[in-house]
């Protein structure tokens, strides 16, 4: 499973291997799209301030705070840790299995072999990793 989030002014699109999924932008900085299956719609916000992703699907509510080490999340049980986005490459794991890898991009994020296990949230995830991303840069083209 191949995913990439796209982030512009004016519209954010997913794309699930190769299909434009569109995104709603909501209040509050929160967006919203499908979720695979097609009934259900995943919510997505992304605080800047306190660096913390939200995710929430009809099978519950993920919140990832990003850290300088040691950045991990809760689903469904099981424990995953998100390595470090930076050297243009990063890599989700579940204890020494690598659950899905990813590449940022100039307008979001690019997540390839998405492992079963987080499919069901997969495109909210690439979706709020796009918007940590491209706020990053943001942050660092105003600095500059």
């Amino acid at each position: 499973m191949v995913l990439e989030a796209r982030i512009g002014l004016l519209r954010d699109t997913v794309l699930d291997r190769g299909i434009p999924i569109a995104v709603r932008r909501e209040s509050g900085g929160w967006r919203s799209l499908p979720l695979p299956g097609g009934s259900e719609v995943g919510r997505v916000l992304y605080d800047g301030l306190r660096d913390r992703i939200s995710v929430v699907t009809i099978d519950g509510t993920l919140d990832i705070r990003f850290r300088w080490r040691r950045t991990s999340f809760e689903w469904r049980g099981r424990r995953y840790a998100v390595g470090r986005m930076l050297w243009g490459h990063f890599t989700i794991t579940e204890g020494t299995r690598i659950v899905a890898s990813g590449t940022p991009t100039m307008s979001g994020v690019r997540l390839d072999d998405v492992m079963a296990d987080l499919e069901p949230i997969a495109r909210a995830l690439v979706l709020a990793l796009a918007l940590r991303v491209v706020a990053f840069g943001v942050a660092v083209a105003a600095g500059g």
